[in-house]
């Protein structure tokens, strides 16, 4: 292999002719032009590059790939911060392991994947577990990486922790019924809930059973995705 007088990378092969006697009587030399395959496979290695250093980059998610099986493939400091697991220890590990035992005795990992597989994309959100026993609530979404060929190559999953906002969400739920029980009907006005549709759908059914009313959300004009659930 090298390069010619006009910059252009050649992969060279040599074969030795003989005649009938066997004496050398010519050398056939092949050249292949391999520039564009070579420059393609360095733009990409500096994309993946780019790509990694971005995700390592990341303190307050954790981002990494899965195999298509559900085995942890990349890890990065968002993902060592919030699951307490360091790359060496999880890389390899089945993501089961982050799921509380009933929910992988329900076997909801591989009912996420089988979704993310078949509809491109999964949301989810409920309890994981970290290195620790500690538990904390998550909004997850996965995502199928596929080939240009359609074949699946594993899976992207971005968790964020949001246990305080979760938390907050049930003392608002406990605060907007205990008022329901005091009160009787009425119209609660509630301001900064942003999660759906967990917070607002389940405060909706506190009021709606208690007789009390909340005004409708503006549409936002998000896409519908596919949600797990159990």
């Amino acid at each position: 292999m090298h390069w010619s007088a006009d910059h252009y990378l050649i992969v060279a092969s040599r074969a030795l002719r003989r005649d009938d006697a066997g004496q050398p009587v010519a050398i056939l030399e092949i050249n292949t032009d391999v520039t564009t395959a070579r420059q393609a496979e360095r733009a990409q290695r500096e994309s993946e590059e780019r790509f990694r250093l971005l995700v390592d980059g990341v303190q307050d998610y954790a981002i990494f790939r899965l195999t298509p099986a559900g085995h942890v493939a990349s890890w990065n400091a968002g993902a060592e911060r919030l699951k307490g697991y360091r790359a060496e220890e999880i890389v390899g590990q089945h993501f089961s392991r982050f799921y509380p035992e009933d929910q992988v005795r329900r076997g909801k990992p591989e009912r996420l994947l089988r979704v993310a597989a078949n509809a491109g994309m999964v949301e989810d959100d409920g309890w994981r577990v970290r290195r620790d026993g500690s538990r904390f609530w998550a909004d997850v979404v996965i995502t199928a990486l596929r080939d240009e060929a359609g074949v699946l190559g594993g899976f992207a999953k971005v968790t964020r922790d949001m246990t305080e906002r979760e938390q907050s969400d049930e003392r608002l739920q406990e605060t907007a019924a205990e008022l329901a029980r005091s009160n009787g009907p009425r119209t609660v006005c509630v301001r900064g809930i942003t999660r759906s549709p967990g917070a607002i759908a389940h405060g909706r059914q506190l009021y709606a059973a208690s007789g009390a009313t909340l005004p409708r959300p503006a549409r936002s004009g998000r896409r519908r995705v596919h949600r797990v659930r159990g």
